[in-house]
């Protein structure tokens, strides 16, 4: 049996991936496989099979404040989230509120795919405010995995993209009366199966996403509440 010169090839190995020392700017994987080169490039005849499968320092950061927000942030600032009713209507052709308003709309759920690119397609929402919201700040949370539009009152209201999925409706939301009904909600948002700045990736960017916008239906239905 033969141990590899140098550090503790075990251990090293066990080390590599996920973690990254506080104050260090290169993960130990990273650190092991350039040490490791270092020792035994002079071994006659060597070649490193081992290539590791870690990813950047900045992509590891992203992913970590991502689940930060999702997991921590988003249901302590939220803690009340209802479902919306959500149907669509889909068009090659610019439109205009009024005209999508009075098309039919079918319903689809929670990761629906939809494109082409370059394509629209017109989202339906509706519910009731609990009267729990009643007086409350209440904001909606969409994304259609595109740009989008939410038009309120005919008007322009608020943007959507990939990172931003926020919109808030009421600083005090309506309540029902006494014996009244739940005051509707009942909001359209246009979206367009594109990126802002267009169809274009960029080599930053994950390999899902560069994957996913050369597919047929690049649009993702990923929130509506």
């Amino acid at each position: 049996m033969r141990a590899l010169p140098g550090a503790d090839f075990p251990s090293a190995i066990l080390r590599g991936g996920l973690h990254v020392p506080a104050g260090h700017g290169r993960s130990d994987s990273y650190c092991f496989s350039s040490i490791f080169e270092a020792r035994a490039s002079s071994w006659p005849g060597f070649s490193n099979p081992y290539t590791p499968p870690v990813l950047p320092d900045l992509q590891y950061g992203a992913i970590r404040f991502e689940n930060l927000v999702s997991e921590i942030l988003l249901p302590a600032a939220f803690p009340d989230r209802v479902p919306l009713e959500i149907g669509v209507w889909q068009t090659p052709e610019r439109t205009t509120p009024d005209m999508a308003f009075g098309q039919a709309f079918r319903p689809v759920e929670l990761g629906w795919r939809w494109g082409p690119v370059w394509s629209t397609a017109w989202f339906r929402l509706r519910g009731a405010v609990p009267a729990s919201f009643a007086g409350k700040r209440v904001a909606l949370r969409f994304s259609s995995g595109t740009e989008a539009l939410l038009w309120k009152d005919g008007v322009p209201f608020q943007g959507f993209d990939p990172y931003r999925s926020l919109a808030f409706l009421w600083d005090k939301a309506p309540g029902a009366g006494d014996g009244d009904a739940a005051p509707a909600v009942d909001l359209l948002i246009e979206a367009a199966c594109n990126l802002p700045l267009g169809v274009s990736t960029f080599w930053w960017e994950d390999a899902e996403h560069h994957a996913r916008w050369r597919e047929a239906n690049p649009g993702r239905l990923e929130m509506a509440e």
